[in-house]
């Protein structure tokens, strides 16, 4: 996971596959971000090539507390397979789903 500061927002980054070996590090990064990030959040996972239901579960628990603390989630994704699962449940719905981090700044 890395950080970057964009002044009003941080945005992560996040890279290989999200599955059942590196969720408990993926959900830990969730944590650390709802715990020590106070502004809106961009989760980027355009060199994501794989996320599984559990880490679905994450973000959906981060948007929840987000909401709670009134700090705005966006998601980037560029990454075909990912995008995909993301529109099939319907994330897009709840969570602004962008193509690059420029379009999530804008």
């Amino acid at each position: 996971m890395l950080v970057k500061d964009n002044g009003g927002s941080c945005t992560v980054y996040f890279e290989g596959e999200i599955n059942l070996n590196s969720i408990n590090k993926f959900k830990e990064d969730i944590h650390t971000m709802d715990v020590e990030i106070e502004k809106d959040i961009i989760l980027n996972f355009n060199q994501v090539s794989y996320i599984n239901s559990l880490g679905l579960g994450a973000i959906i628990d981060l948007y929840k507390k987000s909401k709670v603390k009134k700090r705005g989630l966006t998601i980037v994704c560029n990454s075909p397979m990912v995008r995909e699962v993301f529109e099939v449940v319907k994330f897009n719905k709840l969570i602004p789903i962008f193509n690059t981090d420029e379009e999530a700044l804008g």
